[in-house]
């Protein structure tokens, strides 16, 4: 937090995250001037409005003391909102899940029923003040696939034996859904960059080709814990923020389409498999399906309902689901699979309109109930005759 101030003997200066990164007086008049000018030499060129990243460290009261992390729900009211100070926040406790305070070495992989528990108490804690930001992926997290499918990918290649392309086609098919769920909640949804062509963590190899300076720490942390250095290697590869920050996969080409130079950071070998190119082309792909979840958000007959209908969990306790509906104008019914194995819903069966599907196969058994496959994610629309 502290470290030498270069030239000045004595004395030290505050940086809350790098060294390379001083935090600045917000107490000084002439700095908040200096920033203002620099905001408004932005919005005078266009710009609509500022993402402002870790803004509860931005500006400290004096005398400086320690102090707890995190902004508490019951500030939502005043964080957000036509009352608050933001139009619009991101909630990241997704990336807390599985966390211990021991360091990475002690974390746990992330499930899809801790991600779907997440999202409801996301859900619930923001709509009632404004429009929360939704995301699936950014910097400072690996990338969703490895992330949140991991635990059924395993009691699914667990119980059947999968050729590589089989266990492709899962994972992709995984992907979707992951998309489905958070693209139609309430709120705002982002798209990082890779993550519609589904791109996947980075094979780790040597610790020379770590950047992340988290991971160099957390690496560190694993050895002092008596982890073997490729035990500590394997640690880092899992949850390292390099995994969201390999160049994006144009095509199959040399550099990726990305670069002809030597990039900063390793490009992910798997970019002859996955790129935006070869995606482009295919019906069937991962770019594709988001593409048609963006063209059925954009869809004057439901637009008005995803942006501003309401938002209600369905099937809390089936652990298997994660399922809510969407209602305003229409009332649109979102099903998915987060599990293994074959999951049977009851629904309403006026529910019948289906707007999207991941899969070829969309399986009713009577009247009123649905067969979901495995990762099989469902977007129906309630038809009133």
């Amino acid at each position: 937090v502290w470290s030498p101030l270069p030239g000045n003997p004595g004395k030290k200066y505050l940086h809350v995250f790098h060294e390379k990164q001083p935090d600045l007086n917000w107490e000084n008049a002439e700095l908040r001037r200096d920033i203002f000018s620099m905001m408004k030499w932005w919005l005078d060129k266009g710009v609509r409005g500022f993402r402002i990243d870790a803004i509860m460290n931005i500006k400290k009261p004096f005398p400086l003391r320690n102090y707890k992390c995190g902004e508490r729900e019951e500030d939502l009211p005043l964080l957000m909102g036509r009352e608050g100070f933001f139009s619009s926040m991101f909630d990241f406790r997704e990336m807390t899940l599985g966390m211990s305070d021991k360091g990475w070495y002690d974390r746990k992989p992330a499930t899809l029923r801790q991600y779907r528990d997440m999202c409801y108490a996301a859900q619930k804690a923001f709509n009632p003040y404004g429009f929360q930001t939704n995301v699936l992926e950014n910097h400072d997290s690996p990338r969703c696939g490895d992330r949140f499918l991991q635990e059924a990918m395993h009691e699914i290649t667990g119980k059947n034996t999968l050729t590589k392309d089989e266990k492709q086609a899962l994972a992709e098919k995984g992907k979707k859904m992951l998309a489905v769920l958070y693209f139609f909640l309430h709120g705002i949804p982002c798209i990082y960059q890779g993550q519609e062509i589904g791109m996947e963590n980075m094979p780790l190899e040597r610790f020379e080709d770590i950047d992340d300076v988290s991971a160099l720490g957390e690496y560190g942390c694993a050895i002092r814990a008596g982890l073997t250095r490729e035990e500590a290697l394997s640690v880092v590869q899992q949850f390292s923020r390099d995994n969201s920050r390999t160049p994006m996969q144009w095509n199959d080409l040399e550099g990726s389409g990305f670069s002809t130079a030597e990039p900063w950071m390793r490009i992910n070998p798997n970019y002859v498999l996955i790129n935006e190119k070869q995606q482009e082309s295919d019906g069937g792909s991962v770019l594709s399906f988001y593409k048609k979840m963006i063209s059925l958000r954009k869809n004057p007959a439901y637009r008005n309902t995803f942006v501003y209908g309401s938002f209600t969990p369905v099937c809390e306790n089936e652990n298997d689901l994660m399922a809510y509906r969407r209602t305003g104008e229409a009332d649109i019914l979102v099903l998915a699979n987060i599990s293994g194995q074959i999951v049977k819903v009851p629904i309403d069966p006026s529910f019948c309109r289906v707007l999207l599907n991941n899969t070829d196969a969309f399986i009713l058994e009577g009247e009123g109930t649905v067969c979901l496959e495995p990762f099989q994610a469902v977007v129906l629309e309630k038809i009133t005759l």
